[in-house]
Order: structure tokens, then sequence, then C-alpha cells
């Protein structure tokens, strides 16, 4: 219990408005031209010396060198391309490849560009309506799951089934945390496609003390009553959890294994 630290920075979901959404987008995109520009210039740097090493090669043998030379190119090309398709689906997830590598074919067959260059207003429409598609699949994954999950016999059902429990290891009898209370906890959250968003038994810095009054309702809600050395399986539905907005997809049902430490 050495290391005990106040966590409600991960907890509590941060305040983004739409406003800061599509600003967050449009990073992206001037990021990745900048990107693109350096990719540019750092491998003609490359190709110069690698084209400049070749000439001091035996003349008598240039038609082999070239072969070389050729070969390097087509296999140092190919590992940039391979880099710049990662890069770009980093940074907008959505993006077709395929649709993205037949832009670069049009390029090389000499074909003239018809659209202009490509508005704003189209990505930000783009990126609207994949969020709101992911935020609707999500919500109807989350309803799904728990209305599974409620015929369990062994679990515990608060705000209108919203929030599902499951006491994997009892507690003593005293004390117990109270709402509002801060209790030092050690916890896992995750989400339905298995994304972690933290274990606070892989940081050093952990178990963490968390004020209840400054986290997710979810959480907090369903930390409420535990126990000393109590652990349980939390189920917590995407409005009493990070919502549309936090360090998960939108509208993600949150996993909480968590286990009292220290009242």
């Amino acid at each position: 219990m050495n290391h005990i630290r106040r966590s409600s920075e991960i907890l509590s979901p941060p305040v983004k408005s739409w406003a800061d959404f599509f600003l967050e987008q449009n990073i992206r995109i001037e990021h990745y031209g900048s990107l693109c520009t350096h990719f540019f210039w750092k491998r003609c740097t490359v190709f110069f010396f690698l084209i400049l090493g070749c000439s001091f090669l035996n003349g008598e043998n240039s038609t082999e060198n070239t072969v070389f030379l050729s070969n390097k190119i087509k296999e140092y090309s190919r590992r940039e391309g391979y880099l710049i398709a990662e890069d770009a689906k980093s940074k907008m997830e959505w993006i077709d490849i395929s649709s993205m590598i037949e832009g670069m074919q049009d390029y090389i067959s000499g074909m003239q560009r018809k659209d202009g260059s490509i508005p704003d207003n189209d990505f930000y429409m783009i990126a609207f309506q994949l969020f709101e598609l992911e935020s609707k699949n999500n919500l109807q994954k989350a309803i799904n799951f728990l209305q599974t999950l409620s015929s369990d016999a062994t679990l515990h059902s608060l705000e209108d089934g919203q929030i599902l429990y499951k006491i994997i290891t009892e507690g003593q009898d005293i004390p117990v945390v109270e709402k509002d209370s801060c209790p030092v906890l050690h916890y896992t959250i995750s989400t339905l496609s298995g994304q972690e968003v933290v274990n606070t038994r892989d940081l050093a810095s952990g178990p963490f003390q968390v004020p209840l009054s400054e986290t997710v309702s979810g959480f907090a809600r369903g930390v409420e009553g535990m126990r000393l050395g109590e652990r349980r399986k939390i189920f917590i539905h995407p409005d009493l959890g990070y919502g549309q907005v936090g360090q998960v997809p939108p509208n993600s049902l949150l996993i909480v294994d968590v286990e009292v430490m220290k009242i």
C-alpha cells in the first residue's frame, strides 16, 4: 500500500464537444499531409545516396548494377508503401486502402484528377456518419449483452438492469464502501471487444485511491456497498459509462473487475 494515488483522471470521461471532435479530425488531416511531405523528402534523400553509391560500382558490370539498383528501388518502394498505408490507417481508421492504391495507379497511368481538392466538409460528413454508425451498433451490442446476462441468477442488478455485477470474492463484514467515499482499489476496465483501458495491477503505482464522486456514475454505483477484500465483476451500460466520448469507442459497454484494498 505504499503506492497510492488518486485516479479520477482514468475513470472520468473527458468533456468533448462535437466541435472538439471535428477539430481533432482536421488536425489528423493536416498531420497526414505534413507526414507525406516528410516521407517524400526523406525518401528522396535515401534514393539519391542509393543511386550515387551504385554509380561508383565497376562500369564493366553496368547491366548487373542496373538490375541490382532496380531491385533495391522496388524493395525500398514496397516497404515505404506499406509504411504510408500503415500510418494512414492509424490516423484515419475508416480509410479504404484499396481505393487509395487505385488513386496511385490513376496517377501512374497519367490520368488527370477531375474532382479537384477534396472539401473538408466531405471528410467531416464521413467522420460524423461513421461515428454515429459505430455509436448505434455499440449501443445495440451493449443492450443485447446485458439482456442476455440478466437471466444469470448469480448476477445482481442495479439501476433497472443497466448495471449487473457478480461477486467473485466475498469481503469482510465491515467496513463498507459508502457513496462518494475514496476507497483504495485495484481494477481492470475493458470493453466487449476486449480492448483494455487500464489494469492497475500492471502499474507500479497501483492500487489507486479513487474518489467515487469524480468517476463515471456506473463505476461509482457498482463499487458502492462493496466490503474490504471483496472483488466484483461489473458490467456497465454505456449511458452510465463513457457514453459517446472518452477513452473507448463510442457507446462501449464497460467490463470492470474491481477489488477493494482499503477503505
